[in-house]
């Protein structure tokens, strides 16, 4: 990235002097725009975008599928289980939906304490995951 835009770009300093929201300090989008085509911008912002909402949805079917196992070994609640007739795990997705509505903490003056808090949570889960994995239930030497 520092072939394409200098350190004492204009338009990128102006971007982090003024704390533009967005893409405006994407130095990606100043690339584009030093190359004078308009339409690439929005083209690089709406592959990033589509992009951010593909994993979206992977994640959201990752995680409704484990909570549906956590609920069929018994570690979820058992209501958690049951889908349609097509089998759409309704009542996985809606719980999965409802945790990322936390993504709306951001909003708020205290996004760093929001942040905290998740880092905090993932890294005790991962903690306690990794404990469980090599204190409980060490692998076992093949015969």
């Amino acid at each position: 990235m520092g072939i394409l835009v200098p350190s004492h770009d204009a338009e990128l300093k102006a971007a982090f002097k003024l704390g533009l929201p967005g893409a405006a300090a994407s130095s990606y989008v100043v690339a584009m725009n030093r190359l004078k085509i308009e339409v690439l911008p929005d083209i690089v912002n709406a592959m990033v975008l589509a992009s951010a909402f593909s994993a979206g949805n992977s994640y959201v079917y990752c995680a409704s599928r484990s909570l549906y196992g956590l609920a069929l070994e018994g570690k979820a609640p058992r209501f958690l289980t049951k889908s349609t007739k097509q089998c759409v795990l309704v009542y996985c997705v809606a719980v999965t939906l409802s945790i990322a509505l936390l993504s709306f903490l951001q909003v708020s003056n205290n996004v760093a304490m929001a942040l905290n808090w998740f880092v905090n949570l993932v890294t005790a889960s991962q903690l306690i995951n990794f404990c469980y994995g090599v204190y409980l239930h060490p692998l076992e030497e093949s015969v």
